[in-house]
């Protein structure tokens, strides 16, 4: 199977600042300026962030009332080519709506402010399976679980369910009816590892690195619903929890992705 590497290393980085206040002072002074420049980067990327934030955060009102005013209009307009403007922008609003809950949905994670905490992983896949069941199943796509006992991590609040509502939300978009997902979870050399595969059409061997980047999203999928944000925020979620997602070829045919979470210490 071929895996394709996130853009990120794994695992994360530790602080960008240069400790240790010691040694000759040309060392001493190089490692002042170094840290001078580090915060100054940290502090542009946490506006930036902060910026879109704010900014998705507040159209979001503006957006809901054109949405509003849209379908109050559509009941009083006759059959043509009037209503099925009007339909099209609805479309293009609610698209808009999805764009901005990504963008602060992955300013949110980006920000880093959540904490780390002891999670069931076994628990919170077989209940994301659970819930996306009749999504599925209205879909005619099969979806199956396999999910070992006992797989507990360190991770983001909810990280494995948001990463898995990523996953099987691209799934029930792209897999033709009649085909099937499968959920694997288990415990692989120290490595909590959640895969999810299908045995739709995948994505050429060019596509598969622009998977996990921002609004990445193959040419033959260009007009499917969704912001292009969901995998792009899947993967800072697993980086944020110590982890990593990639993507590869299912055999025969079809995507698979993995999720590697690092396994809690002292399981036994």
């Amino acid at each position: 199977m071929t895996w394709t590497r996130p853009w990120r290393d794994w695992p994360p980085a530790a602080s960008g600042h240069a400790a240790h206040d010691t040694g000759p002072p040309e060392l001493r002074r190089l490692r002042q300026h170094f840290n001078t420049m580090a915060e100054a980067v940290t502090d542009s990327l946490n506006r930036q962030r902060d910026f879109v934030a704010d900014a998705s955060h507040q159209l979001r009102n503006p957006l809901a009332t054109l949405v509003l005013q849209l379908e109050n209009i559509e009941p009083h307009l006759r059959p043509g080519p009037g209503r099925a403007e009007v339909s099209r922008a609805l479309d293009e609003a609610e698209r808009l709506g999805d764009l901005l809950d990504g963008l602060l949905a992955l300013a949110r994670v980006e920000s880093g402010t959540a904490e780390l905490t002891e999670q069931d992983l076994s628990a919170a896949v077989r209940e994301r399976v659970a819930a996306w069941g009749s999504v599925f199943r209205k879909a005619g796509i099969e979806l199956t679980a396999d999910v070992g006992d006992g797989l507990r991590g360190r991770v983001l609040p909810d990280a494995v369910g948001r990463i898995l509502d990523a996953l099987l939300d691209n799934a029930a978009k792209f897999v033709p009816p009649g085909g099937r997902v499968e959920v694997c979870a288990a415990l692989r050399d120290g490595t909590v590892v959640v895969r999810v595969t299908d045995d739709g059409l995948g994505v050429p061997d060019d596509q598969l690195p622009t998977l996990l980047r921002r609004f990445g999203r193959g040419a033959q999928h260009q007009n499917t619903p969704g912001s292009g944000l969901g995998l792009a925020i899947a993967d800072e979620i697993a980086r944020l929890s110590g982890g990593r997602l990639a993507v590869g070829h299912n055999a025969p045919r079809g995507l698979a992705v993995e999720l590697a979470l690092p396994e809690k210490e002292g399981r036994q």
